[in-house]
């Protein structure tokens, strides 16, 4: 799988008296091809018009169909909003999986859906049960991150088998196996879609290496961001400012100072109870109250009516 993080965020030009909503994005390079995972010098977020974007998690052979698909389908279309182009997704994923389910569970026992539909009551129970199980079960293990900016700008999930889920208010999101760690850091930042693009940008690249530490997350950083004009790609071999060198090394140097500060927190904290432990204490005979002495713990029970339990009588 992998990791894939998208935030609207604010940018705002000196010369401008106003902000303009931009998106920012990152992920990482892992490929899934089968059951086999690897890091090519690959991105994974793709243009799907000039101005919409798509990073996708899960089998990259299902996603290369449906981005062929949706980039043939908006052609030339400048007017289309990032809702249409995600629910185009949503759709053209929905009818890849169900040419799958045809093609595994239908065709191999000489039936179509058309067939499976119109002669379910031909078929034996058993038959027909056994068919809706596994096509109701079958799963591609893939979603994607259409985002952009129309007359607003946009997040939409797609997940299986086609839903469409907007994130536009939380003003953030993130998919594959590291999304819960990505989600977890930015909702720990308290994020906001009105932080500013360069505030934002480092949050949306912590949240992407939040996730480093899980299996089949990718160690490689793209970025991407965009307006409402175009987006722009951000990789390691086309990085000539040093842009995401830079955003690697202030990352390294916050781990190490809270790594410290960690360390510190738990020094005092290990002293603060050893004191606590090492110090006597004495429990008063009247009030059965205890108290920190100086000398040897009393070892004392404070019984109903006064007085101390010695042991027992001889």
């Amino acid at each position: 799988m992998t990791v894939c993080v998208a935030a609207i965020c604010q940018f705002h030009e000196n010369s401008q008296p106003q902000y303009t909503p931009v998106v920012v994005g990152a992920s990482d390079r892992m490929l899934t091809a089968g059951n086999v995972q690897y890091e090519p010098p690959q991105r994974k977020a793709f243009s799907l018009t000039k101005k919409y974007t798509v990073m996708y998690a899960g089998d990259a052979s299902v996603h290369s169909r449906i981005i062929t698909d949706v980039v043939r389908q908006f052609a030339g279309d400048n007017d289309a909003t990032v809702l249409k182009v995600a629910e185009a997704y949503g759709t053209h994923m929905s009818e890849y999986r169900k040419r799958e389910c045809e093609r595994l569970f239908l065709n191999p026992v000489g039936l179509t859906f058309a067939d499976f539909i119109a002669h379910q009551n031909d078929l034996a129970p058993q038959t027909v049960d056994r068919l809706t199980s596994r096509i109701q079960g079958y799963r591609l293990d893939s979603e994607a991150i259409v985002m952009g900016i129309d007359a607003e700008p946009h997040i939409y999930v797609i997940q299986e088998p086609g839903i469409v889920i907007c994130h536009d208010l939380v003003g953030f999101a993130a998919i594959g196996i590291g999304a819960s760690h990505a989600t977890s850091e930015l909702m720990s930042a308290r994020y906001s879609r009105q932080w500013g693009f360069a505030r934002a940008v480092f949050q949306v690249f912590k949240a992407k290496k939040r996730p480093d530490v899980a299996p089949g997350v990718g160690q490689v950083n793209d970025l991407v961001d965009g307006d409402i004009n175009q987006h722009w790609f951000l990789v390691p071999e086309m990085d000539p400012k040093d842009m995401l060198g830079r955003l690697q090394s202030t990352y390294q140097q916050e781990q190490e100072a809270a790594r410290k500060a960690t360390e510190i927190a738990q020094g005092e904290v290990v002293k603060y109870v050893e004191g606590l432990t090492t110090t006597p204490q004495v429990i008063e005979p009247k009030t059965g109250a205890i108290t920190i002495s100086g000398g040897k713990p009393a070892i004392a029970e404070q019984q109903p009516g006064g007085g101390s339990y010695d042991g027992p009588e001889e």
